[in-house]
């Protein structure tokens, strides 16, 4: 069942946002996750009305959860929906979780004319196996980003 995320579930997201953090090894890039920020940005962007997601459960047990900022191309000032947050637990990752997710985003994307979706191409924990299944429900490959931790 997918279930949408509001305000109401930012305990959850934070319950959450270490496993999320520890895959994508984002200590080594960014520093410490620090829980008090995330939970501030959700109160914010929440209320502005600015993120979007939904948790994928079964036998009301959460597998997985998808969070998407709602911005505009500066270049075009369409909608463009962002991944921020994204996670499916280790025993969901060959069940269908991480589709039904996408494709609740597309259909609130379509619903919403939003123009296009953004998911972010993360070297951890599984580039070639995420690449795939991108590819394989219709995404393209643009662009990655490069980063330096100065600090």
């Amino acid at each position: 069942m997918i279930t949408k995320i509001s305000i109401k579930d930012k305990h959850t997201l934070l319950k959450y946002a270490p496993l999320f953090w520890e895959e994508i090894k984002g200590e080594e890039l960014a520093g410490k996750l620090c829980l008090e920020s995330f939970s501030n940005f959700l109160e914010v962007n929440f209320r502005n009305e600015t993120l979007v997601g939904w948790f994928h459960e079964e036998n009301k047990k959460i597998q997985g959860g998808i969070l998407f900022s709602i911005v505009s191309d500066v270049f075009t000032n369409k909608l463009l929906l962002k991944e921020i947050f994204w996670f499916i637990l280790p025993d969901q990752r060959n069940s269908l979780a991480a589709y039904k997710l996408i494709k609740q985003a597309e259909k609130f994307a379509t619903e919403n004319n939003i123009n296009s979706i953004f998911m972010a191409h993360m070297a951890n924990p599984n580039p070639e196996k995420l690449s795939k299944f991108y590819k394989k429900i219709g995404y393209n490959f643009i662009q990655a980003e490069y980063a330096k931790k100065i600090s």
